[in-house]
């Protein structure tokens, strides 16, 4: 019963969530929320706010109070229409960010999930180096040329092997991170 009492709240708050991003004129906006016991809370905007918005622009719709099934039905068609839009877009953006490539200086390299995760693991390895040096007192410009110019071989997007400085690799990692970003805001799901 316990878990049944969790999924229902879960499902609230992401509803009162879906609510909010959608921003809808005649509802009210949520605010906080917490559960005591069994009971479930939520806090909306001031509801004088709403009544005055009402009263100015009266809503085209009429409103009645909903019995506990109908608001779990009023829920559920809610998610229905966020999983069935959303699953497209989604297989859409990863596909995109699947076979993602960016060049850099003459050098194009996979720049998906699987890539940046490599690269990552080489720019640890360098900044642990980078910070051992430094602790043996070595001269930090010295050590920055020894092991971010150093040369390593990587696979460009064509599977063949160029050789790159591990600086080279920190300022892809940037520019693969710019465009990752630029897809996860390219294929959001439009509000309602």
């Amino acid at each position: 019963m316990q878990s049944k009492y969790r999924y229902f709240k879960y499902k609230i708050v992401r509803e009162g969530h879906l609510i909010y991003t959608a921003n809808l004129p005649y509802v009210a906006k949520y605010e906080n929320d917490w559960s005591e016991g069994r009971e479930f809370f939520i806090i909306v905007e001031d509801s004088e706010n709403l009544e005055e918005q009402i009263k100015q622009q009266p809503p085209q719709i009429e409103f009645k109070e909903l019995d506990k099934n109908e608001f779990y039905k009023c829920i559920e068609c809610f998610y229905d229409r966020e999983f069935k839009e959303w699953q497209p877009i989604k297989k859409q953006r990863d596909n995109a960010l699947q076979v993602l490539k960016i060049g850099l200086n003459g050098i194009i390299l996979d720049a998906n999930e699987e890539a940046m995760n490599r690269i990552n693991r080489i720019l640890s390895v360098a900044n642990v180096k980078f910070n051992k040096e430094l602790s043996k007192g070595t001269n930090a410009t010295l050590a920055y040329e020894s092991i971010y110019h150093s040369k390593i071989e990587w696979k460009d997007s064509k599977n063949k092997f160029v050789e790159v400085s591990v600086e080279y690799l920190a300022e892809f990692l940037e520019l693969a991170l710019f465009e990752q970003n630029r897809l996860w805001r390219k294929y959001v799901l439009p509000k309602l």
